[in-house]
């Protein structure tokens, strides 16, 4: 006879109540909001160390430190793109935006290939079937090369390629507007600051 998989452990074998688990659950603005701004002053602390580090080996050990930094701040945008980050959902939307525009990749199609991952995950129609299937090098191959190269892959993919082959017509002209306005806005800092 054959074992089903062990189930998930509930909330009352943690030992919480209900109410305990939802107060859990519910979003705080100000543990939010302290959270962003730790992972943007970190993020741009040792970017800046970076910059001023003498060898190329402390210039890259900071970089790599930064980088972790930038991935929380993506956790953060996908709690938007569930809309669980603030209570509001204008708030999530607005918040994806902000955090989108900081790592350089617009909201709207990272919140719709990763709901369509949740439709139909690990499917063939999982849009990030790429670590789906049956364990084999090349599985763990293309798993670890998204997670080397999948922020840099990600701007012009999700950017330019994910929108033209995957969205419609009207969700195109509100993304490219959108990314119209963040590729002005990055102008125009960068510019300011050099």
């Amino acid at each position: 006879m054959k074992e089903s998989p062990a189930r998930p452990p509930y909330p009352a074998d943690l030992g919480l109540e209900r109410a305990d688990w939802q107060l859990l659950l519910t979003p705080r603005l100000g543990s939010t909001l302290g959270r962003i701004v730790l992972l943007v002053a970190l993020w741009l602390g040792l970017a800046g160390a970076a910059q001023a580090a003498g060898p190329w080996w402390a210039k890259a050990a900071l970089w790599l430190a930064a980088g972790f930094f930038v991935n929380g701040l993506v956790q953060l945008a996908h709690e938007t793109w569930h809309h669980n980050l603030f209570a509001s959902v204008r708030a999530n939307v607005v918040c994806g935006h902000l955090l989108g525009f900081l790592v350089g990749v617009s909201y709207e199609p990272m919140r719709h290939d990763h709901l369509l991952h949740h439709k139909f995950n690990r499917t063939p129609r999982d849009p990030d079937a790429y670590n789906a299937g049956t364990p084999s090098l090349a599985t763990v191959v293309r798993f670890y090369a998204v997670a080397l190269f999948g922020l840099p892959l990600a701007i012009p993919f999700f950017n330019f390629l994910y929108p033209l082959t995957h969205m419609e017509a009207r969700q195109q002209r509100q993304h490219f507007r959108h990314l119209t306005a963040y590729t002005v806005t990055h102008a125009v800092l960068w510019t300011k600051l050099w």
